[in-house]
């Protein structure tokens, strides 16, 4: 939060600032159906927005995303069989998503998990079809990748 002062006709006016970023929780699922892939899923106002990967966000590499339909808050901490013979899903990562942007065709969240601990942007590319990229923490602050 942020507090700024102004002076207007003999009075002090007080313009409080609120940062607009929001902390959630992310989910990265090994997900066996219909074949193997991850689900990718942000928290977001009581569901999760979620996309299907072919393979863990890698620093620097530009990949495909589907966005699929918002899935409910229990997957964030859910592992087993998915409900109609839908394979069975397990946790690859979570932890802690702070929302940057959140627009219907971009989305930049940083991440705070076990494994992934950096930026990541997911942007509309055509259709269902988005572009991830990600980057590690370190490469933020100008260090290694690890």
């Amino acid at each position: 939060m942020q507090i700024c002062f102004s002076r207007g006709r003999g009075t002090i006016v007080a313009i409080i600032w609120i940062m607009t970023t929001t902390t959630a929780r992310f989910v990265l699922l090994d997900h066996d159906f219909p074949q193997p892939h991850q689900d990718l899923m942000l928290e977001v106002e009581g569901g999760l927005w979620t996309w299907r990967l072919t393979e863990e966000p890698r620093p620097g590499v530009l990949q495909q995303a589907q966005r699929l339909p918002d899935h409910r808050l229990l997957y964030l901490d859910y592992e087993g069989p998915v409900s109609g013979n839908r394979g069975t899903v397990g946790r690859r990562d979570f932890g802690t998503c702070t929302w940057i942007s959140r627009k219907n065709d971009r989305v930049v969240v940083r991440l705070a998990g076990q494994r992934l601990i950096g930026l990541m942007t997911l942007q509309e590319s055509q259709g269902e079809f988005w572009e991830l990229t990600f980057l590690v923490e370190s490469d933020l602050h100008g260090g290694a990748i690890r």
